[in-house]
């Protein structure tokens, strides 16, 4: 078989085309970051492909729980925190009221006191984190 220059020059055209397709490829992939940039790339690369990105997605869920989670721990605790303080004060109210050598006027600072203390228990209890009551069982909304 003869050699002609015409086969040489469609020899080099055509290697000359396929490493133009290849380093587009390459530069694609470079360029995206990923590997497989369609299914034709590799097809049976897909189903892996699929999982993986499920499961990025399920773990950015759990993040987000854990995070949303772990704030309203927080701001719960210091409100029970709050709470059982304000508890406390009012049994040693209770019991300062049960001496009979109180006169009628300390009797209602004792007892404005323990009116204030009720007024703020209750607005600790209608406590919200990111719109949503925190002691509200499931009914968060209300």
């Amino acid at each position: 078989m003869r050699v002609t220059s015409n086969m040489q020059n469609q020899s080099l055209f055509n290697s000359v085309n396929t490493n133009q397709a290849l380093m587009s490829i390459l530069q694609m992939q470079l360029a995206s970051g990923h590997k497989v940039n369609s299914a034709s790339d590799n097809p049976g690369a897909i189903p892996s492909i699929m999982d993986s990105n499920m499961m990025l997605n399920r773990i950015e869920t759990y993040q987000s729980n854990i995070t949303f989670l772990t704030g309203e721990t927080e701001v719960t605790d210091g409100i029970l925190g709050q709470i059982s303080d304000k508890i406390q004060r009012m049994r040693d109210l209770t019991i300062d009221a049960a001496n009979a050598t109180n006169s009628p006027d300390q009797l209602k600072m004792i007892n404005d006191e323990m009116q204030q203390i009720k007024e703020h228990l209750v607005s600790l209890a209608n406590t919200k984190y990111q719109n949503s009551y925190i002691f509200a069982g499931n009914k968060t909304q209300t």
